[in-house]
């Protein structure tokens, strides 16, 4: 029985990859940074990584030194994958990561750790677009579809993210569109934007102005269309709920 498509984010969803990427960036820069330390979804907001041009250099650094082949799997994701697909479900990637630089090693990456479970990977390219935007570049941006509109197109019923951000977006469509978000991250309570020059601004210098961290977001707000689940059990339970109901 085909119950309908699921999109799953890939990065901290599927992939344990801030765990990793704050590895490496002690292995290279000498820090003591943890997933504690991820307090925002964009790095820069958060401590040791220093100003946005600082952060975009070590991102560049972090990926050639390998992130995305030395990550793993999640603990449960491969396992609720599975249950979800004997469930009915087709499943479906949708990744802010660059189809352009990063579709081949992703590919590999899925056909190793999740062999014949997803129908589809789709790129957004959003890392990109964020990336081009800080830099000041006035060469157009062209970073494929956003998640709703790739949501949109391939009819798929809900999005199991770890971004806030995006749950919000999807929650505001027209009609709105259904998010589990994803992980008991501290980096999606609290909503970051890239958008405003105080938005820019990175973690030392928003305490030498005396910033306030912002409030934590009330879901509630969103009329139902974002829920959270800790981990892939509740995952699996909170899709089971929603199709029964």
């Amino acid at each position: 029985m085909n119950r309908g498509t699921i999109a799953v984010d890939l990065d901290d969803v599927l992939a344990a990859t801030n765990e990793k990427v704050s590895e490496i960036h002690n292995e290279m820069f000498g820090t003591n940074m943890s997933l504690d330390d991820f307090d925002y979804y964009l790095w820069w907001r958060n401590k040791y990584w220093g100003t946005v041009a600082q952060t975009v250099d070590k991102v560049k650094a972090i990926y050639a030194a390998g992130l995305f082949s030395r990550v793993e799997p999640l603990p449960g994701s491969q396992d609720g994958c599975k249950a979800l697909v004997d469930l009915g479900y087709q499943l479906i990637i949708v990744t802010a990561r660059s189809e352009e630089t990063r579709r081949a090693e992703t590919e590999e990456w899925i056909d190793r750790y999740f062999p014949g479970v997803f129908d589809e990977i789709w790129f957004s390219g959003e890392f990109v677009a964020i990336q081009k935007s800080l830099s000041g570049s006035t060469l157009a941006i062209k970073c494929g579809s956003t998640k709703s509109e790739i949501l949109r197109q391939t009819g798929a019923l809900m999005l199991i993210d770890d971004s806030l951000e995006h749950a919000i977006d999807l929650a505001k469509e027209d009609p709105p569109l259904r998010t589990i978000l994803f992980g008991p991250y501290k980096w999606n309570r609290r909503e970051s934007r890239s958008i405003t020059d105080e938005d820019k601004l990175g973690y030392i210098e928003r305490k030498a102005l005396g910033l306030e961290m912002e409030p934590e977001y009330d879901l509630d707000t969103l009329g139902g269309y974002a829920q959270r689940a800790n981990d892939w059990n509740e995952v699996v339970k909170l899709v089971s709920q929603i199709q029964s109901s």
